[in-house]
């Protein structure tokens, strides 16, 4: 009878343990996908970032071209010659302006969608 209690004893701790052992993988199983999915929102958020920086830089230069094609014009318009001297000079430091401001809103795209991938 004694033999019979410690077998049944041995058979529960073997069962327990082996759900123990199943329970622990699942588990890992369910943190993997956890880390995938998790993974995959924060690619999806760098490329994003990525994206509206990319229109954004776009938007500026075509609001620049704008402000420089109606600059041009009122100039012309009121008899300065365009593309020569001083007008030259600030058209110059203007386009240089612009393409910094292109670059840094890039650059700020680019480091929010880092920030997303670490």
């Amino acid at each position: 009878m004694a033999t019979t209690a410690v077998i049944v004893a041995i058979a529960v701790a073997v069962a327990a343990a082996a759900v123990s052992a199943y329970a622990a993988y699942e588990q890992g199983q369910t943190q993997q996908k956890i880390g995938k999915f998790n993974a995959k929102v924060a690619e999806n958020a760098a490329l994003a970032r990525r994206q509206a920086a990319i229109a954004d830089a776009h938007n500026k230069k075509e609001q620049f071209a704008a402000i420089m094609a109606s600059s041009r014009a009122g100039a012309g318009a009121s008899g300065i010659i365009t593309g020569e001297g001083s007008s030259l000079l600030i058209e110059m430091a203007d386009a240089e302006n612009a393409k910094l401001n292109e670059a840094r809103i890039s650059h700020r795209g680019e480091v929010g969608a880092q920030h997303h991938e670490q």
